[in-house]
This record gives structure tokens, sequence and C-alpha cells, in this order.
């Protein structure tokens, strides 16, 4: 997840995935790719070298049904049960990754959280230990499914993919289903925001389940709940605006202009209390103020790993830096600091955790 706010003089934008894809680094990488995505990708890599745009391309959008294969819904369910089926793997994974798939295998789902957010932390988070996937299916979205830097959300879903996941053959259908809405992948049903898109539609998928409240009593803790007004049509357009897309008289009509967010969260002041609680690995969601400045509430995501008996954080910093640090320490110090203590402060964490793999609702 990117923070909301980048510096002073820009506006930010909520969770995005901001790595162009080079489609140039694997010749069989090729073979994904529709020959009007490669010809825009050639055009902005010489225009923009090596920058990509985040606007939505001239392709339709493209539903992962053709990729996940759905089965029919449960009779006595009630919900429209979608199980991502594996899909052949196209391309022969690296000898370190397939290994890497071996030893995860008989790990229950937080191990393998720890294990995989660990595996791309040991090169500093560099996604090129995953470069032997390829590319994946084309996509509606000029986003890159596997980016060549990270961003704190882009890290959450890589890990949390390959941890549901299971085996290799799964990963992109996981991918797609946690970071779009109903697993259709296109600009407009990307998770951009955290607390109206990115956390509820995997509620709804059965992807995550929050743990906030269950965490807070059990450590004798009264959760409170964060509210903001999101102008998802106003973000959008001005988004837009500024890359230049030329559908953007359209997008106010399509998109809702005013959309109330809820997010309960553990009080910063009582973190610390809770820490024995929370699970390990589950997604730590940082809360901030309601602040008219900034599109979110939410400006970052991590993962919760031990390590000698301490709780930390694994996150992916603004730079694409993967680092385990101490819980407490970033939500008192770093967190506060990156974006100043008074113009928008840290005031709690919500917590959610991953579900185990397969198994979606649309």
């Amino acid at each position: 997840m990117r923070r909301a706010r980048e510096s002073e003089e820009k506006e930010s934008v909520p969770l995005e995935s901001k790595s162009p894809l080079n489609l140039l680094s694997s010749k069989r990488a090729l073979s994904f790719v529709g020959a009007a995505t490669l010809a825009a990708a050639l055009f902005w890599s010489a225009q923009n070298g090596s920058a990509g745009p985040e606007i939505p391309p001239t392709l339709p959008p493209l539903h992962s049904d053709s990729y996940q294969q759905r089965k029919p819904a449960s009779a006595d369910s009630g919900q429209n049960h979608a199980s991502i089926e594996p899909v052949a793997q196209p391309l022969p994974l690296a000898p370190e990754l397939a290994s890497a798939f071996g030893e995860a295998q008989v790990l229950n789902i937080s191990e393998r959280i720890v294990y995989w957010s660990k595996f791309l932390a040991i090169s500093g988070g560099d996604p090129s230990r995953l470069a032997s996937f390829g590319a994946g299916p084309p996509i509606g979205d000029s986003a890159p499914l596997i980016p060549d830097k990270f961003n704190c959300t882009t890290y959450v879903e890589v890990v949390a993919a390959l941890a549901r996941g299971r085996i290799p053959e799964r990963f992109f259908g996981e991918l797609l289903a946690i970071r779009y809405k109903d697993g259709k992948a296109s600009f407009f049903s990307r998770n951009h925001f955290p607390e109206i898109d990115w956390i509820p539609n995997n509620q709804k998928a059965g992807i995550i389940s929050d743990v906030t409240e269950a965490v807070a009593k059990g450590s004798g803790i009264k959760t409170l709940i964060a509210s903001k007004r999101i102008d998802r049509s106003r973000w959008i357009t001005k988004y837009l605006r500024n890359k230049g897309s030329r559908g953007i008289a359209s997008v106010p009509n399509q998109i809702p202009s005013h959309e109330e967010a809820k997010v309960a969260y553990i009080p910063l002041a009582d973190v610390e209390r809770a820490l024995d609680d929370i699970p390990t690995g589950a997604i730590v969601n940082i809360v901030r103020r309601d602040h008219p400045r900034h599109p979110v509430l939410i400006s970052h995501q991590g993962f919760i790993a031990r390590e000698k008996g301490l709780v930390m954080l694994r996150h992916s910093s603004l730079k694409g830096e993967v680092k385990t640090v101490p819980l407490l320490s970033y939500l008192k110090t770093d967190a506060t600091n990156d974006d100043g203590p008074v113009a928008w402060p840290v005031i709690g964490i919500n917590l959610s955790r991953l579900t185990p793999e397969g198994v979606t609702y649309f």
C-alpha cells in the first residue's frame, strides 16, 4: 500500500501498483501479452524510460474467468462459491523458486506468509526472484501483476498470493482475486482504496477476515471506529487527467462520487497491550486520522512476524525495500515521522487474517 501522501506539494493517491511491467525481460513472457499491450509498453518505454503509464490501456478489460476456473455455486451455501482452480504453468520455475514452493508446502497458512514474506525480504524486496513466473495472463490494466519494485500493497498482495496458492499453478489466479474486485482485472476494478475497496472486497471474497475486534477483546481493549467520506470520482478524474487519459470525460458518470468508509482500529496507545494476541502472519493496516488533504485513512500495510520474542512488522517501504522492524518502534517513530505527527498522525492499527487457500466468494 502506498502512503496516501508522498510529498507536501502533491496530493497523494491511495493504494496503487506503480511499477511498469518489463515485457522484454523474457522472450517467453511475450507470449502472454497481446500485440496492443506490447505496442503500448514499447511506446511508453521509449518516451519515459522504465516508467510506464498507470492509466487503463485501450484494450477492453479482461475478466479473469479465462484464467480462474470457477465451480458452480453450492446448492446449500447461499453464496456464489468460486474456487480458483490450478492452471497450466507456462514457464519452468527457477530452481530456487521451485525449491521454495516445496519447502512451503508443509507449512500452514500463517507459516507460509512468514516464509514467503521472508523469501522476498532476503533480497531486500527484489521482485526478480519471481521472474521465472513470467508476465502472467494479459489483463485490462497497465499495472503489471508482478512489479519491478514493490510498494507496500503489491508486496502484501504477492506474498498473500504465494501463501494462498500453495502451488505455482495457482499463483496468478490468487493474485488476480486479491488485487481486483471479483477477480476482474481492469483499472476501474482494481482495489485502489483500502477502506472501500481492498479490505471489504477481499473480505467479501473470503480471502481475508477482520480480526481487529477479536484481538482487542482478548486483550481487554475497546476498539474505535475511524470514518471518512471518500470521493472516488474526484480522485479517479484527477488521477487520469494527470496521466492524460482520453477517456476521462466518461469517468464521473461511471463512478460514485461519495462513499462512506469506516475502519475499526486498536488505538495506538493500546497496541502494546495487544501484541501477544496479534496472530503471526496477520496483515497490519496503519490507520491515520481523517484529514481533508489525504484521500484515505489507511496509509500503509505489512505483515506480522515474530523474531527473538519481538513482534515485528515486515513491510515494503516507499523505496521498494522490504524491511523487518519492531512493530511498536515503527508505529511510534517511523510511521509518525514519515508524514508529520501534527499533520497526519497515526491513530492505531486494523488487523486482517488471510484465510486458507483456494476459496473465494464472488
